[in-house]
């Protein structure tokens, strides 16, 4: 076996001794930690979007209830629940409405649905499993 010479020593020692290709590692590390920042972002104007887009449904659905819409139903109230689901099953297949009128006509309509449903890139899932909850309360008028 031949010992290299002493000009393949220094070509071995110069080559341990150069950092030129280090911010290279480091630029690979925050790009990668952008990026999973840029999608969460993504991630979560999504949901917010969604989000506006169950109130606006729900708000209609509750003034449609208000302004006597249901009124030729057997239950109003049910038909204002079924009526908001199919409105937002497109957005999310597991949305739960409920509503319900209190002795001073309040009208409050509860919409649940997974944030999962909403989700574009899982990522928000694999951090937490929770459920969105909108509250809409409209006044039904005495006449």
């Amino acid at each position: 076996m031949r010992l290299p010479d002493a000009s393949a020593r220094r070509t071995l020692k110069k080559f341990w001794r150069e950092e030129d290709g280090t911010a290279s590692v480091d630029g690979l590390i925050w790009v990668m930690f952008f990026t999973t920042l840029l999608v969460f972002i993504l991630d979560a104007s999504i949901m917010f979007m969604n989000n506006v887009e169950v109130r606006r449904v729900t708000q209609d659905g509750s003034r449609l209830y208000v302004r006597g819409g249901f009124d030729g139903e057997a239950d109003p109230i049910a038909a204002l629940d079924l009526w908001v689901e199919n409105n937002l099953s497109d957005l999310s297949p597991n949305v739960n409405a409920t509503s319900s009128l209190n002795a001073s006509n309040q009208l409050s309509t509860v919409v649940t649905y997974p944030a999962s449903d909403t989700d574009l890139t899982g990522l928000v899932n694999v951090l937490s499993n929770f459920n969105i909850e909108v509250l809409v309360v409209n006044q039904k008028a005495v006449l």
